[in-house]
């Protein structure tokens, strides 16, 4: 009975983290990618350094380099890149990310759409709610769109999918 009490204390909390983990369905190598760039992506969203979110960006040519900022179908340089969305945040176009919580992630055709709760600031307006974003793996490396706020959001952090 002493050995049974010990393994429920032991795994019980595994299990329990398995199933509160938005990644635990993600299978290595990508659960790993994935985790430390989504990490990194916040990392630099609340932090504001663009240059290294630059990095861990999404390059595919074929789409909008940033859809915060621009129209282009090719990729910015990383100066240009850095001024673009410095100038969206000083004309109030995006508000800069000041908490992070991922909450759900969840496989698409290309990729992995991402959802975090988040609070935002812009100007003098104070934003809650849940944030999305789009991952791919490429070469190895994982990679990151823009992150917006869903339908209608602000929503409850406790809400993973727009209820609209």
């Amino acid at each position: 009975m002493k050995k049974l009490v010990a393994s429920l204390i032991i795994i019980l909390p595994f299990a329990m983290g398995a199933k509160t983990d938005p990644l635990a369905t993600i299978p290595e190598p990508k659960h790993t990618l994935l985790s430390n760039g989504i990490e990194r992506y916040a990392r630099d969203e609340i932090a504001q350094n663009w240059a290294d979110l630059y990095e861990i960006a999404d390059q595919d040519g074929t789409k909008p380099r940033d859809d915060r900022f621009t129209e282009s179908k090719t990729a910015l340089p990383r100066e240009q890149f850095s001024e673009e969305i410095r100038r969206s945040v000083a004309d109030g176009e995006t508000p800069i990310i000041t908490s992070f919580k991922l909450i759900q992630v969840i496989p698409a055709k290309d990729g992995y759409d991402i959802h975090a709760c988040s609070a935002g600031k812009r100007e003098s307006f104070y934003y809650k709610g849940i944030i999305e974003f789009h991952a791919i793996i490429i070469d190895g490396t994982a990679r990151f769109g823009p992150w917006y706020y869903v339908v209608n959001s602000p929503h409850s952090c406790s809400q993973k999918v727009d209820s609209n």
